[in-house]
C-alpha cells in the first residue's frame, strides 16, 4: 500500500511540474507575442503618423503655392436688409370668450417650411493633427471665459501687407509643427465649450488680436489659418493697401451685409469694410466645409455672468431666473440670417436653440412642479399661460422698432434677460418650454404681421388647429394674452398661414 501512495505521489508530481513547465511555455508565449502586438501597433502607428503628416504637409504645399496665383474681384451682391414686418398689437382675450367650450375649427395651411437638415458633425482636419513640444501657455478671455492655448514667442511671424505672395509665405511658416498645438488647443476649446461655427471663428479672432494686437493682418492671418486648418471653408482677401480679410463661405445669408458671389456659393467678410475694392483668393483647401449659424449642439458655455436676473410669477410663487451675461453678449453679435435663401428659416434658428443650463436649472423644476399631475391639455395650458397671463405679466410686450430701431429675433435666453418683447419671441420661448418640459410636437404658424405656435397635443386636441398630414396641431398664442389652447387671435388674417417646422 505504501509503495502504491508513493507511486501515486511521484504521477501527481510529475503531472504537476508538467502543468507548471507547459504554463511557463504559455506565459513565454504570450508575452512573445504581446511584445510583438505591441511592436506592430507601434510600427502602425508611426506608419500612419507618418502617411498623416506627409498628406498634410502635400496639402499644404499645393495649396501654398495656390496662394501665389493672381487674387480677382469676386461679384458684390446687393445687401440683403432685415425684413420688416407691420407688427399687429397684441390684446387680451375677451373675459367671455376665455372660458368658452373651444368649437373646433380647422384653418386651411398655405405652405410648409421643412425642418433644418439633421445636424452634421462640425469639420474636423483634413487628418489628425498630433501633438508636439510645447511653445508656452497664452491666455486670452472670450465672452468673460479665460481661454489657454499653447503659443509662443516661435508663433510670431510678420504681414505688413496683405499680397498673394506675403499671405503665401506666412501660410508656408504656420504650417510648420509649431502651430500643431495652438490648433489641437483650439478644437478642444471648440469642443469643452460647445461653440458652433461661428462663435468659434469669433473665439479665434479675439486669441489672435490677444496674441498679435487689433485689427493687425497677423490676427486676422491667424484666425483665418486655424478655422481653414480646422476643416472649414474660408477665401482669403485683401484690399488695395495690403489690409487682410476673411471671406467666410456659408449657404446662409446674412442681413446687412456685403454678400459676394463665386463659383462655390456666397462669402460674407469678417470685416464687412466697404471702403475698399476687396480682391480675392480662389485657392481650394482639400475638405473645406462651409460654416452653420446654428447652435446644433447647444449654446456655448461661458463663465457664469449673472447680472441681471428676471423675477417672474406662477402658481409656484416669485422665483428669480438667473442670465448668463457673457452668453446674452455672444448673442448680441449674432448675424440675422436665412438658411438655403429662405426668409422665413430665421426664426427656426432662434427657436431651435436651448436655454442655458443656468437658466433650466432653476426654471424648469418650477414649471414641472406647476404642470405635475394635469392632462396634456392643462399642461400645454399652464405653460401657455406663464408667458401669455396679463396678471403675472411675466413677459412685457414691446414693439421690435421701439426697443432695438429695426426688426430683431431673441433667442430664448435673450426673452428671459431683456425686459421687453414682441410675439415672435414669445412664440420662439412657448415652442422651446413646451419641447423640452412635455416633448410634445410644436410649429411656428406665421400670418402677416404675426408669428404664434401651435402644439400636437396628445389626445386632447380642440378649437381652432391647423392640420398637416394625418396630425392636428392646435394654435397656442402666447401673445393672445390670457388666451387658452385653440384659441387664436381674432381679426388676423388666417386664409393661407405658413407653418415653419423646428426640430
Amino acid at each position: 500500500m505504501k509503495q502504491l501512495k508513493l507511486f501515486i505521489l511521484i504521477i501527481f508530481a510529475i503531472g504537476f511540474a508538467g502543468r507548471d513547465a507547459y504554463c511557463q511555455d504559455m506565459k513565454d508565449d504570450y508575452e512573445s507575442f504581446k511584445k510583438q502586438a505591441q511592436k506592430d501597433y507601434g510600427d502602425f502607428k508611426k506608419n500612419s503618423r507618418e502617411e498623416y503628416e506627409a498628406f498634410r504637409k502635400k496639402v499644404n504645399e499645393e495649396y501654398a503655392e495656390f496662394l501665389k496665383n493672381p487674387w480677382k474681384e469676386f461679384k458684390k451682391e446687393p445687401v440683403i436688409p432685415k425684413p420688416k414686418d407691420e407688427e399687429v398689437p397684441p390684446k387680451p382675450i375677451d373675459e367671455e370668450e376665455k372660458d368658452k367650450a373651444p368649437i373646433d375649427n380647422p384653418i386651411p395651411i398655405k405652405d410648409i417650411l421643412p425642418p433644418a437638415p439633421e445636424p452634421e458633425p462640425q469639420p474636423l482636419p483634413v487628418v489628425p493633427i498630433y501633438k508636439e513640444i510645447e511653445q508656452g501657455e497664452f491666455e486670452f478671455l472670450f465672452f468673460g471665459t479665460k481661454m489657454t492655448v499653447d503659443l509662443g514667442d516661435k508663433n510670431r511671424f510678420s504681414l505688413p501687407k496683405a499680397t498673394p505672395d506675403a499671405v503665401s509665405k506666412a501660410w508656408t511658416f504656420c504650417c510648420s509643427s509649431d502651430f500643431n498645438n495652438v490648433i489641437r488647443d483650439c478644437l478642444k476649446l471648440r469642443i469643452n465649450h460647445q461653440l458652433n461655427d461661428w462663435a468659434y471663428l469669433l473665439m479665434l479672432r479675439e486669441m489672435g488680436e490677444a496674441f498679435f494686437g487689433k485689427n493687425t493682418n497677423e490676427a486676422m492671418f491667424l484666425a483665418g489659418f486655424i478655422y481653414c486648418q480646422s476643416g472649414y471653408k474660408i477665401r482669403w482677401a485683401a484690399n488695395s493697401i495690403g489690409q487682410l480679410n476673411i471671406g467666410v463661405c456659408t449657404q446662409h445669408q446674412l442681413f446687412d451685409k456685403t454678400c459676394y458671389s463665386y463659383s462655390g456659393g456666397y462669402i460674407f467678410l469678417l470685416d464687412d469694410n466697404q471702403k475698399f475694392t476687396w480682391l480675392f483668393s480662389e485657392s481650394e483647401y482639400t475638405g473645406e466645409k462651409l460654416m452653420s449659424l446654428y447652435f446644433n449642439y447647444g449654446n456655448p458655455k461661458f463663465d457664469f455672468n449673472n447680472q441681471r436676473p428676471r423675477s417672474v410669477r406662477c402658481n409656484e410663487g416669485t422665483f428669480d431666473i438667473p442670465n448668463n451675461k457673457n452668453l446674452i453678449d455672444l448673442y448680441n453679435k449674432y448675424p440675422t440670417s436665412t438658411h438655403l435663401n429662405n426668409l422665413m428659416t430665421r426664426w427656426a434658428m432662434y427657436a431651435e436653440t436651448p436655454l442655458s443650463q443656468e437658466t433650466k436649472d432653476i426654471l424648469y423644476p418650477r414649471l414641472k412642479n406647476m404642470i405635475n399631475g394635469k392632462n396634456s391639455y392643462d399642461a400645454v395650458k399652464a405653460i401657455l399661460n406663464f408667458i401669455n397671463n396679463n396678471y403675472y405679466n411675466n413677459f412685457p410686450y414691446g414693439y421690435d422698432d421701439e426697443v432695438w430701431g429695426c426688426d430683431r429675433a431673441l433667442f430664448p435666453e435673450e426673452t428671459i434677460y431683456y425686459p421687453l418683447s414682441d410675439c415672435e419671441d414669445h412664440a420662439i420661448l412657448f415652442a422651446r418650454l413646451v419641447r423640452d418640459l412635455l416633448d410634445y410636437d410644436v410649429v411656428l404658424v406665421y400670418i402677416p404681421g404675426h408669428l404664434t405656435t401651435a402644439v400636437d397635443i396628445p389626445n386632447d386636441n380642440r378649437g381652432d388647429y391647423l392640420m398637416t398630414g394625418n396630425r392636428i396641431y392646435t394654435i397656442c398664442d402666447p401673445t393672445y394674452f390670457n388666451s387658452n389652447p385653440g384659441q387664436k387671435m381674432p381679426d388676423l388674417d388666417y386664409s393661407a398661414p405658413l407653418v415653419i417646422n423646428v426640430r
